[in-house]
């Protein structure tokens, strides 16, 4: 009976971890790639006159750039806090390890959240390719989405259900270091196309510019933070791999 009871409380547990990390993580998450594409367009979901819930709009424009920068490393803080091995300990009497994922999923999901009820919006069209605005937003929609496919498929690699924090309660598999295919030739290539995503677009805003130079600087400490993780884990073939193959950018030149 104490067994059964157990079981039914583990998977309670499993369920409420779960729908925070979907219904508070995942959709979130992807809001924030869908409201990026739209250039940080609020007529998505709430009415634009409604947002930022803190506004800004008579300060300069450096001062708004700063501030929504701020946002994004705000997000990427928490992110790579979480990612810590040490930080999770702390965590261990509140959350069990197995549902440690899905905690982080969730507080990515509401930290992105966040950056776009607090986004500032600019205003400022950097280039237009289309005289067509109709033209631009299917362009845009095309182009991003495309690209943007590739991390999803990239995915595969690895356990894409364990990767969102939605699998059940049971043991992961071995993992195993990938240096084939893409990872051939960059070490990261889902952070790269989704760069690439939002850098590619008919229509670019100062805002969707801010996103991509935000995430690109917050990868530039993301990414050592995580491979320290990666290095404890695969040990001197990673470090082999890490030296041999560039993060981000493929090497054109071969190195003597």
């Amino acid at each position: 009976m104490e067994k059964q009871s157990h079981s039914i409380y583990d998977k309670l547990l499993w369920f409420f971890w779960s729908f925070l990390g979907l219904f508070l993580g995942v959709i979130p998450s992807v809001f924030f790639l869908i409201w990026t594409e739209q250039n940080t367009s609020y007529s998505l979901l709430f009415p634009s006159q409604s947002l930022p819930l803190l506004k800004l709009q008579s300060q300069s424009l450096v001062i708004i750039c700063l501030f929504n920068l701020g946002l994004l490393f705000a997000f990427g803080f928490f992110h790579s806090l979480l990612a810590q091995k040490k930080i999770q300990k702390y965590f261990d009497a509140v959350i069990p390890e197995r549902f440690f994922r899905k905690f982080y999923v969730f507080v990515t999901g509401i930290t992105l959240f966040a950056v776009t009820l607090y986004w500032q919006k600019t205003g400022v069209e950097l280039w237009s390719i289309f005289n067509q605005s109709n033209t631009n937003k299917v362009g845009s929609f095309i182009l991003f989405w495309s690209i943007f496919s590739i991390p999803v498929l990239l995915l595969k690699h690895f356990n894409a259900l364990e990767f969102l924090g939605l699998t059940s309660i049971k043991e992961s598999g071995p993992v195993r270091l990938i240096q084939n295919g893409i990872y051939k030739y960059i070490r990261h290539p889902i952070y790269t196309f989704t760069l690439l995503a939002v850098l590619t677009t008919p229509v670019m805003t100062l805002d969707r510019m801010l996103i991509f130079i935000g995430f690109f600087l917050y990868l530039l400490v993301g990414i050592p933070v995580e491979e320290k993780k990666l290095i404890s884990l695969f040990g001197k073939p990673y470090l082999k791999y890490k030296q041999n193959t560039p993060a981000l950018f493929p090497r054109f030149l071969k190195k003597h």
